[in-house]
């Protein structure tokens, strides 16, 4: 009789940094050439790991601000690492339980990337998304067969660590109060498209995505 085999848990955490208002010469002028909400996905990726729910964790951005600027996938593991370190009280993530995916530029080619990634190695335990990226990234991540048992938005996850942290996250997201609700709106006829051009795995808007970021 065979033994089942148990693959390592890997969270993914879905880079947010190109978004209405925020464009790749806003990334790189910002000191950790990262939006606000990718931030707020890689922190919440790292208390994940922490809460031990994931073995390893996957930070899935292309290059954002540019070839010469680093991947938002490494501008988020660098920022999760320091969170780790200061949030959680612990001296690191082992490198070997980071994973990038650096060359993605829309959410279709992420979810496309993400599944040949973990073929056989990994079980997609979760995605981490932005609150108002969470539901066309399930459906994308569902029309691609990937395999991902929960879908998690960031915002969530930073509320756990405590009040005073959880101010300070809708502090800084309040700034972008009006953003918040042109990207929700964007979202909104972003995933109505899917059924309208039924096109599930949104591969025809694929060109658009890399042209408009190219």
């Amino acid at each position: 009789m065979n033994a089942e085999v148990v693959l390592p848990r890997a969270t993914v955490a879905l880079g947010e940094n190109i978004k209405i208002g925020i464009g790749p010469e806003n990334i790189r002028k910002s000191p950790k050439h990262l939006s606000i909400y990718s931030k707020e996905v890689a922190a919440a990726a790292a208390i994940r790991y922490f809460e031990k729910k994931a073995d390893v964790i996957i930070f899935s951005e292309g290059h954002t601000a540019g070839e010469d600027y680093p991947s938002g996938a490494e501008a988020m593991a660098t920022y999760a690492q320091d969170f780790y370190k200061k949030y959680c009280n612990q001296s690191g993530i082992p490198e070997e339980h980071i994973i990038l995916e650096e060359k993605s530029k829309d959410t279709s080619t992420q979810a496309e990337n993400l599944k040949e990634i973990a073929r056989d190695r990994f079980e997609l335990e979760s995605v981490i998304a932005a609150s108002f990226h969470t539901r066309r990234t399930k459906g994308i991540f569902d029309a691609f067969n990937s395999g991902v048992n929960h879908f998690l938005k960031a915002e969530d996850y930073l509320g756990q660590i405590s009040r005073r942290h959880s101010r300070l996250m809708k502090k800084q997201t309040s700034v972008y109060n009006y953003k918040l609700w042109a990207e929700r709106f964007k979202e909104f006829g972003l995933n109505s498209a899917r059924y309208i051009l039924l096109d599930p795995g949104q591969k025809r808007l694929r060109f658009l995505t890399h042209k408009s970021r190219s």
